[in-house]
Order: structure tokens, then C-alpha cells, then sequence
């Protein structure tokens, strides 16, 4: 059972996927990266006053998450039935449906970005060893503002190479997870 941590639903209970194959972000880890986020000397604005990006969503806790903490709008992103019909639900419980859409899509192929993100979440399956590719070609479709956050959950010792326009400003490990929280540079 999961709970929103903070904000206007904290210890609401969120709905996951049954699905073997999704494993949503601890709440302790969670804790962690919020706490990174509305705290980092790298954001010069409220974090939560922009447009989220929940990308492999899963139950799509972290988005969830922001809208609960005030963020404007947020996206939803899996290409699994079963997730869009879970996030759906959620979003609707809620009834935050007026402030999100949910796309299903393979994250791993971006489409062209009809709008950017300030601040996005990426947790992909741990057997996905190609991130640093799929962040690239998030960034080349125009997904991100410019000086946009990212977030990327990871096994710890999956191996990553940051891309160019790039920066890391905090790794958060907890037991066999490790979170990149990642800046867009200039």
C-alpha cells in the first residue's frame, strides 16, 4: 500500500499495478528526493510552479506526488494497459483528472514535444541499460524547458553515461537503488 508523503493529499492511499513487472518508488526514497528537490541551491524557482513529467509511471506515484505539493499540470507516460488504467483511476479518486493527461507510449521513442517539463521523473525497468540514450532523445524531441530537472531511479550499480547537456546535482542510494537527479545545462 502507498501513500502520498506531502501536500494537499498526503496519506492518501495511491492504487498500483498488480504487474510484477513495476516497482514503485519506496517511501523512504521518495522522501529523500523530495526533500532534494524543494531544498537544492540549483533551483531558482518553487519546484512544484512548473509542468511534471512522469515518464514509465507505473502507478504514477511520483506525479502524484507533485500535483499533491502544488505543481500546475503533469503527464503521465506507460506503455502498459494495465498502468494507464491504474493511473487513471488514481488521477480520478483524486480527481486531479483536470490536471494531467496520461499517454501511453514507449518511453524508449519519444515523440515531438508539443509542450515542455521543468521537472521529470524517469524510473525505468531495471533491465533497461540504455538510459542515458533515452534521456538524449527526450532532450532532442524537445521535451524539457531549459533549465529542467530530471529524475532517474536506477539499480545501483546499472552503469550510466551522463550526456552532454547534462549535469549531476545529487545520487541518493538507499540499499540496491541509487536515484540521479540530473540538470539540464546551457
Amino acid at each position: 500500500m502507498l501513500k502520498i508523503i506531502e501536500g494537499k493529499y498526503k496519506r492518501k492511499i495511491i492504487q498500483t499495478p498488480n504487474s510484477l513487472k513495476t516497482r514503485p518508488t519506496s517511501s523512504r526514497m521518495r522522501k529523500s528526493i523530495f526533500d532534494v528537490l524543494s531544498h537544492s541551491k540549483y533551483l531558482n524557482e518553487e519546484i512544484y510552479n512548473t509542468k511534471v513529467l512522469d515518464v514509465f509511471a507505473g502507478s504514477g506515484m511520483m506525479g502524484l506526488e507533485c500535483l499533491s505539493r502544488g505543481a500546475i499540470y503533469c503527464k503521465f507516460i506507460d506503455n502498459s494497459n494495465e498502468c494507464i488504467k491504474i493511473i487513471n483511476k488514481n488521477l480520478s479518486e483524486l480527481k486531479l483528472k483536470s490536471l494531467s493527461t496520461v499517454l501511453k507510449l514507449d518511453a524508449n521513442y519519444p515523440t515531438p514535444a508539443k509542450e515542455k517539463y521543468g521537472l521529470s521523473f524517469f524510473d525505468p525497468p531495471y533491465s533497461e541499460l540504455n538510459f542515458s540514450n533515452i534521456l538524449i532523445r527526450w532532450e532532442e524531441k524537445g521535451w524539457f524547458t531549459e533549465n529542467a530537472i530530471c529524475v532517474y531511479e536506477k539499480r545501483k550499480k546499472t552503469y550510466f553515461e551522463l550526456p552532454k547537456k547534462f549535469l549531476i546535482i545529487k545520487n541518493i542510494i538507499k540499499s540496491k537503488t541509487e536515484v540521479l537527479i540530473l540538470k539540464k545545462s546551457q
